[in-house]
């Protein structure tokens, strides 16, 4: 009974230690790239060279109803992480504000079609073509924002100003360098400029010790769920939707520890299963794997938008949603009616 509670007061260190690395390793990972990159936005802000570097987005961000320069955070997540995208949102918010229907759109773009490469890279392992589920996700994000964002406009829901710890109710100075100097007002207006620059600089660092205090909880919430067998324990509630899309019994459970912890928490399941023959059978992999592609961690991506004032049933039930609709849709309609040959050159990775 005594080496029962040390080994549990062990475990319990390990616990913290391991949420405590892990998030170290991430913060430094973003950090690294993100603290550069916003000082480089700041000076192409002060230049007026902003609109330059995103006018090539600009009709998709229109026909969203995003402003353009979010275009950055969708980049930003396509290429990288949710936790870029968090970090460029709280950079643009006080000078470009967003409705709830506007952040919880763009929210529902960046998790369907974040981190295409790494996670184009897992699931092209596992004998799915990694392009196909790659073209998916873009396409998901972009007719389902849109879809969003008419019927918003329709009914005239969601049309709040977001609200977040993340941004500040500070009052912005909206002059830059380049236009008081083109102004002829630089020296007059320096200090107050150079004051600005400050706040902002301060209000930046305040960003990105709340994004190292947010990381933290999620990674607490997500270890405490594996250390607990939460996941295992609730997976006969995802049953009935994995049934729809004709995922078989046998992968319920993986498919439901990846939606609810992401692809890199379930890499080594799904390694496991694909060794033991079992989980790869017939169009198995392409079903669980287009759906994880479109939606997976959901609570820790669910999590992050939800604190940047996005509609959590946006974010987590409708995304959970579009990946049943549209999996079920190739499932029960189109993978019976297309040939093998027509299957391995175009879904299925070639082995």
């Amino acid at each position: 009974m005594i080496k029962k509670e040390a080994k549990e007061k062990l475990s319990l260190k390990e616990y913290l230690t391991t949420v405590i690395v892990k998030t170290k390793e991430t913060v430094w990972d973003l950090f690294k790239i993100m603290i550069p990159l916003i000082f480089v936005i700041k000076i192409i802000q002060e230049l007026n060279l902003l609109q330059y570097c995103v006018y090539p987005f600009e009709f998709i961000m229109g026909a969203v109803g995003i402003p353009d320069v979010y275009a950055l955070a969708w980049l930003g997540a396509i290429f990288n992480t949710c936790y870029m995208a968090m970090t460029l949102i709280a950079v643009f918010f006080n000078d470009y504000p967003l409705t709830v229907e506007q952040i919880s759109v763009l929210g529902l773009m960046i998790l369907i079609s974040h981190s295409l490469i790494i996670e184009g890279a897992i699931i092209h392992k596992f004998k799915v073509n990694g392009f196909f589920a790659t073209a998916l996700r873009i396409f998901c994000s972009l007719l389902f924002g849109y879809l969003i964002h008419i019927t918003a406009q329709y009914f005239g829901i969601m049309q709040q100003q977001a609200t977040s710890i993340f941004y500040g109710n500070e009052e912005i100075y909206h002059n830059t360098f380049i236009g008081l100097y083109s102004a002829g007002e630089l020296s007059a207006e320096f200090n107050i400029w150079l004051k600005n620059v400050l706040l902002w600089f301060l209000s930046q660092a305040k960003t990105l010790c709340l994004i190292t205090f947010v990381i933290f909880v999620i990674f607490l919430l997500i270890q405490f769920m594996k250390d607990f067998n939460i996941v295992q324990k609730i997976d006969a509630l995802f049953k009935p939707f994995w049934s729809v899309m004709r995922i078989s019994k046998k992968n319920y459970t993986v498919t439901s520890i990846c939606y609810l912890i992401g692809l890199s928490y379930g890499y080594g399941i799904l390694k496991e299963e694909s060794e033991k023959n079992m989980y790869f059978k017939k169009d198995q992999p392409f079903k669980v794997l287009s759906f994880l592609a479109i939606v997976h961690a959901v609570i820790e991506d669910g999590l992050i938008f939800i604190l940047l004032g996005a509609n959590g049933w946006i974010v987590i039930l409708g995304r959970t949603l579009i990946g049943i609709l549209i999996v079920a849709i190739m499932a029960r309609f189109i993978l019976p009616r297309l040939s093998s040959k027509t299957k391995n050159k175009y879904l299925y990775k070639r082995v």
